[in-house]
């Protein structure tokens, strides 16, 4: 809404590009779908105990992937907040 509020006050519809978007979207959507349920399979096989933990693990992992080496994050407060 705030990317669009300027255009749409001067009067401009914005632009969808659903040919360009479309496949990678769908793509995303699947890959989330599937891990979501070898998320849940792990949690249901491994039990609450190790499997939960397991599944958010990916967050942590992620999380210092961005800030070592991909370099996203920048600041001593800002990775200590993360």
């Amino acid at each position: 809404l705030l990317y669009w509020a300027p255009a749409l006050r001067r009067g401009e519809r914005p632009q969808f590009h659903f040919s360009k978007v479309a496949l990678p979207g769908i793509l995303t959507g699947s890959f989330w779908c599937m891990g979501n349920f070898c998320a849940m399979f792990a949690t249901v096989y491994l039990g609450q105990t190790v499997g939960f933990p397991l599944t958010q693990l990916c967050l942590v992992v992620s999380g210092l992937w961005g800030i070592l080496y991909f370099r996203e994050v920048r600041g001593s407060a800002a990775i200590a907040t993360f």
